[in-house]
């Protein structure tokens, strides 16, 4: 619109404005929104009509909010000229300089931090209008009968525009016509509605008007607490996966207390669809690469203790890697694909910055308990745990891996470095061996492990390849009170050296489960007898775990794992592919703080030593 013809139509709106003794509010806001739809840089052909409008306003005892006349041009200054011989001065104070919607949500965050980390049940809006200047009001909404003092005594301390009201009130307010005259920044507030579908309609219904009365909206969730430097929310901008997220959020109750909203909500939402109101959930761990496990049990509706069977829910929050979404992949790819592996089920499901998979396991429905491994290991009261070795045998025997056996066995000629790089960060565990030796990087690099390593990674050997778990440790593979096996976490699950899953369950008791405390000479004496075929014997004795209790449970493990994997390796006769597998299993440990580093880089080098005498290299 031409400058002219925009300053006729303002005239027109602001001559239909006064024309009565109480200006029409409606005509200055969308004169306001016109005023504002100019560049700053444009403004100064409208000096004139400000000028005129303000001395209206100011006859009138009116004001526009959010309509700021001191900064309104590029050379605005604190004098305003009404007319040829009146003016007012304007006070203008710094800190009142406008400020964008994210630094005021950072500063309410900042505010409120000790108190919104622990609350179950809120949510963060962004409601503004086009005609409004890009200015925000904090306002409070809440649930009846919502406990919301604390939080709100808390804000108006720091704020000094911010009220409280409850979602109905405001909602009727909305429908009255009361409609807000500024954008808001909302903290909703959000009871439980446990049984309660009237309840959550009802909130839900106002919500929607509060929502609709806006031109704009989104939805804000706080990537992490603490953390406000650039990107520090996601936003959503569709209603419907907002209210989606209140439905299965206020409608489910986690017995446990140890885990964060937003977690807490990825949790609930894998069972949106389930009838149970409470979920009874243990953490079981937290792996290396930052995702939780966590085990549900679904109360049964309408019964009091009765439990659904359980379930192993999965999750982190998503990032560039999306390694959930890639472990949704490997199940469909090598798990669901074969015939004979349905009892495993894995839906995959995400909210705003979590992504997790459910798990229904292959396990007894009417399961009370289940254990991991890494539990019956270290509790000696365990049921399970006077015969851990014997569960080896069970493990390499459930559905899955005979299934794996049967389907994907092959042979192939392959580089050990196109076998192990991908499980091996050497760049990192060089600098693990820099800090653990005290040598400096030359010398690493010109010492004869370095060598002997260089010359392993290009080696030309024939394997066995099957699809394996990737990945199996003490901790991910479970027993449950009725005596059955399963496994858990298929996020490396891809077509592997066949013997990879021994090799890794070896070193998880090596490195996580023998105490730390048994000096490392002994454990080198061990490794030792280990150097030997033999022990890939079950009857075959180590002198050394013999003279110790604390020891001896540990290697009839050791020599279980190794018994079962025989029938994997090429030459039976020849134990060499097993030790250039536990060679890299076992070099792979070093970069783990959590694990004994000392004890496992010794033991790579004396692994390494062997593999390169036998095979002559």
């Amino acid at each position: 619109m031409l400058e002219e013809e925009l300053l006729k139509r303002l005239a027109i709106l602001k001559e239909q404005a006064f024309m009565n003794a109480t200006p029409n509010l409606a005509l200055l806001k969308e004169i306001k929104g016109s005023l504002f739809k100019i560049s700053k840089n444009k403004r100064d052909f409208l000096k004139p009509f400000v000028q005129e409008l303000r001395k209206k306003l100011f006859e009138s005892s009116t004001s526009i909010p959010g309509l700021d006349f001191e900064d309104f041009f590029t050379d605005s200054n604190s004098e305003v000229v009404l007319d040829n011989t009146e003016t007012i001065e304007v006070a203008i104070n710094d800190q009142e300089v406008e400020i964008t919607f994210d630094e005021l949500l950072k500063n309410l965050l900042i505010c409120i931090q000790s108190t919104v980390i622990d609350l179950k049940g809120y949510a963060i809006l962004k409601l503004s209008n086009q005609d409004y200047p890009k200015k925000y009001k904090i306002k409070v909404l809440y649930d009846d009968n919502y406990f919301y003092d604390p939080i709100t005594k808390k804000i108006t301390k720091k704020f000094d525009e911010c009220d409280a009201i409850s979602i109905e009130k405001f909602s009727n307010e909305i429908q009255k016509g009361i409609i807000p005259d500024t954008n808001l920044l909302c903290l909703v507030l959000l009871t439980s509605k446990i049984k309660n579908t009237l309840a959550l309609e009802s909130t839900k219904s106002a919500l929607s008007i509060i929502v609709d009365s806006f031109d704009e909206f989104e939805y804000c969730t706080i990537k992490e607490f603490g953390n406000y430097q650039g990107k520090f929310y996601k936003r959503v901008v569709e209603k419907e996966s907002f209210f989606d997220e209140i439905e299965y959020v206020t409608s489910k109750f986690l017995s446990n207390g140890k885990i964060d909203y937003e977690e807490e909500k990825i949790i609930k939402k894998t069972f949106k669809d389930f009838s149970s109101p409470v979920l009874s959930y243990k953490l079981l761990k937290s792996g290396n690469s930052g995702a939780k496990v966590v085990e549900v049990r679904p109360v049964k509706a309408h019964t009091i203790g009765q439990y659904d069977r359980r379930f192993i829910v999965k999750f982190s929050k998503i990032d560039k890697e999306r390694k959930i979404k890639k472990e949704s992949k490997n199940f469909s790819d090598f798990i669901k694909s074969f015939e004979g592996s349905d009892e495993y089920r894995c839906t995959y499901f995400e909210t705003n910055i979590y992504e997790a998979l459910k798990y229904d396991f292959a396990k007894s429905s009417s399961s009370i308990n289940s254990y991991s491994f890494a539990q019956i290991l270290d509790d000696p009261k365990n049921e399970f745990s006077h015969s851990p070795h014997e569960l080896i045998n069970e493990i390499f025997k459930v559905d899955i891996f005979s299934i794996w056996k049967e389907e994907s066995l092959e042979k192939h000629k392959v580089y050990v470095r196109d076998l192990y790089l991908k499980y091996v960060n050497l760049e990192k565990i060089k600098n693990q061996v820099l800090i653990i030796n005290g040598i400096a990087e030359p010398e690493f690099n010109q010492s004869e492990f370095k060598l002997n390593l260089d010359k392993l990674l290009n080696y030309e050997l024939e394997i066995n390849k099957k699809i394996c778990h990737g990945d199996l440790h003490s901790e991910n593979f479970f027993k449950d009170d009725k005596g059955r096996l399963f496994l858990i976490d298929f996020g490396h699950t891809n077509i592997e050296h066949s013997i990879i899953d021994h090799t890794s369950l070896e070193c998880s008791i090596k490195f996580k489960h023998i105490p730390k405390y048994i000096k490392l000479d002994i454990l080198l004496r061990i490794e030792d007898e280990l150097l030997l075929d033999e022990s890939f014997n079950s009857s075959f004795v180590l002198k050394e775990a013999v003279l110790r209790n604390d020891l001896l449970k540990y290697c009839e493990i050791i020599k279980q794992i190794r018994f079962n994997s025989i029938e994997f390796i090429i030459n039976s006769n020849s134990k060499t592919e097993y030790y250039i597998s536990l060679f890299f299993m076992t070099y792979r440990q070093v970069g783990y703080s959590d694990m004994n580093q000392l004890y496992a880089l010794e033991s790579a080098k004396k692994i390494l030593n062997k593999i390169i005498i036998d095979l002559g290299l």
